[in-house]
């Protein structure tokens, strides 16, 4: 069944059968579907109807799977600008991204509209960063799903390894100044090594 996967909390009734949760990416395989954009939330739509309209910092990579869907660049525009990745995929392989010129960004941004002194605003840091390497991995463990020999393999190694630094994330401690640096040190760390697997499947 072609699929729309989209956080079930902000779509309409009528889309419901077509939703699935997948950690903030939005995958597109649906005929018919336009991605849009509204102020700062990304709209899919088919014909007339709105079937999701998603907070752009809700958002970590749109995934675009099909031929029959389209994508504005005003959409592509406040991608861009919030550091979200658009990856166009063709059956079993991807065959072409487009990404902000200043990789992690977003995640920069994010942190640095929270207190990092505070409890809770490094604890929202920590949730950004851990939640884009999951993401990652997942992504890689998924394009490994379709292929074969040493790219499979590599695939599965690099997914683990971006695991592994996620759990770092995870149960790191120590002052609020260093786990920050720290955060953003292993997020670039995890981030050479999911582009780099990227960059092995691209034509």
């Amino acid at each position: 069944m072609k699929r729309i996967l989209v956080s079930p909390k902000i779509v309409t009734n009528s889309a419901l059968s077509m939703v699935f949760v997948m950690r903030r990416r939005i995958v597109i395989s649906s005929y018919g579907i336009f991605v849009g954009s509204k102020g700062s939330r990304i709209l899919i739509k088919r014909k007339n109807e709105v079937l999701a309209e998603i907070p752009v910092f809700e958002i970590s990579q749109v995934v675009m799977d099909t031929r029959g869907a389209s994508i504005s660049t005003s959409a592509m525009r406040i991608l861009m600008r919030h550091g979200i990745e658009l990856l166009i995929i063709d059956g079993v392989r991807a065959i072409g991204k487009l990404s902000p010129t200043r990789r992690g960004a977003n995640v920069n941004l994010r942190m640095r509209q929270y207190d990092i002194r505070d409890k809770e605003g490094l604890e929202l840091a920590r949730s950004f960063v851990h939640g884009k390497l999951i993401n990652q991995s997942d992504i890689l463990k998924s394009l490994a799903k379709n292929r074969e020999g040493r790219i499979r393999e590599e695939l599965r190694r690099n997914a683990m390894e971006i695991e592994r630094i996620a759990r770092e994330i995870e149960v790191k401690k120590g002052d609020p100044e260093r786990l920050r640096r720290d955060f953003l040190s292993l997020e670039a760390e995890a981030g050479k090594i999911y582009w780099s697997s990227i960059a092995e499947i691209l034509p």
